[in-house]
Formats: structure tokens, sequence, C-alpha cells
């Protein structure tokens, strides 16, 4: 069963949230000042929007409830992240409209359909 163009989307948003939070991680630098919380930051919003890629390929573990209940964790995590200052503004109403992006193609029947299909 070939997936449809809705994972495509998702397996697309995940990476480009993970490539962009790691960018904005080597970006936003500064070995001056007490990196490790921001690092440490980047790095798990990163893992997460790579888990949510990895999730809508052929091979995934999850079920569609399971994803859903992670990227809304992926959006929480980055507005307390930006709320906190953790991260920078921009970035942070970034990745939230990423993971809000994601949960539009994820509210798509035939991501429902790709992700709770009977697997091996």
């Amino acid at each position: 069963m070939t997936p449809p163009r809705s994972a495509w989307a998702g397996v697309a948003l995940g990476a480009f949230g993970g490539i962009l939070c790691i960018v904005a991680m080597a970006f936003l630098f500064k070995p001056e000042t007490d990196a490790v919380p921001d690092i440490g930051s980047y790095m798990l919003l990163a893992a997460l929007f790579f888990a949510i890629a990895g999730a809508f390929t052929a091979n995934n573990q999850w079920s569609w409830d399971m994803l859903l209940f992670v990227t809304f964790l992926t959006a929480a995590v980055s507005m307390v992240l930006t709320i906190m200052g953790a991260i920078d503004i921009y970035g942070g109403i970034l990745i939230f409209v990423i993971a809000a992006a994601i949960v539009a193609v994820l509210l798509i029947p035939s991501s429902k359909t790709w992700l709770d299909r009977p697997k091996l």
C-alpha cells in the first residue's frame, strides 16, 4: 500500500521542523552564556519532530491517537519553552505553526486511514 499525499506532507513537515530546530540551535548558540538549556530545548524539539516524521512512514509503530498526542505535546513544549524564554520567540512561534500544520495533516481522513491500517 502506497502512502497517501497527506502522509508525505506529515513526513516533510516533521523533518522540516526537526531541521529548523537544529539550525536554530546552531545559530543561537552563545558560548559565553550557559548554553546547555538552550541546546537541550532545541534538541528536545528536534527529537520530537523527527519522531513525528518517522511516524508517518510505512514502517511506523504508532496509531493515529498516539501521533496526535505527540504532536500536541510538541506544540505545548514549544509554547512553554517560548514563554519561559528558553527559545527565541520568533522561532518558537514558527515551531508552533509547524506543529499546528501537522495537526491539520493528521485531521485529513486519508492520514487517519494510513496510520490505523493493519501492520505486520
